[in-house]
């Protein structure tokens, strides 16, 4: 599932994910421009009258990321021409390994068919769900549990982000023996959530 990004900050945008499949740590290489091609003349004449479009966006570490399939957004178009250049869309670069969080580029680049052509250089992120750091507990029976005390959650490009744990379940009852669970979320900027459930013993 994707979500898509504009360049608006990262609390309030709307993020591009490509979820998490069996095949990680797996790159599949898009249509990339050839060695030698008649059309690649440089000179600031040749991108006049093309427009191309590709957004900034997000990818889930360890899935497997393709530059070209949809639904990214890219287009591309010949203003002066009236011409749809689309299909026309290469990779030139592309640096992205999801198997590392950080920060990556994609180059696209559309050619008229003419000669002129455009690029445009794109900002990927690989990001990863947060880490929940918690522990399981022994309690002395009828004594208050702190539910957040000595609980984390943190992001891998965000750092600290506890601001964003919650308990979303548990049947912690203090008055009564018995082993209980506790269940933790958190989720960062990008829209990944993690869970984790500790055990609290009521003795």
């Amino acid at each position: 599932m994707y979500k898509k990004l504009t360049t608006t900050a990262l609390v309030t945008s709307a993020v591009l994910l490509l979820l998490p499949t069996s095949l990680a740590h797996r790159n599949v290489k898009a249509k990339t421009i050839p060695e030698k091609h008649d059309l690649l003349i440089s000179g600031s004449d040749r991108i006049k009258g093309i427009s191309l479009h590709a957004h900034r966006y997000f990818v889930e570490k360890n899935t497997i990321f393709d530059p070209m399939m949809p639904p990214i957004s890219l287009t591309a178009y010949d203003d002066d021409n009236h011409i749809d250049l689309t299909p026309s869309i290469l990779v030139t670069e592309n640096d992205v390994d999801t198997s590392k969080v950080g920060t990556y580029h994609v180059t696209y680049r559309a050619i008229a068919p003419d000669g002129r052509w455009k690029e445009r250089r794109v900002e990927v992120n690989v990001v990863a769900k947060p880490i929940i750091e918690a522990q399981d507990a022994t309690i002395t029976r009828g004594t208050d549990f702190d539910f957040i005390k000595n609980v984390s959650a943190f992001d891998e490009l965000a750092g600290d982000i506890r601001i964003f744990l919650h308990v979303k379940a548990s049947d912690l009852n203090t008055n009564i023996p018995g082993k209980y669970f506790v269940t933790y979320t958190a989720s960062n900027f990008y829209g990944l959530t993690a869970e984790k459930t500790i055990y609290v013993t009521v003795k």
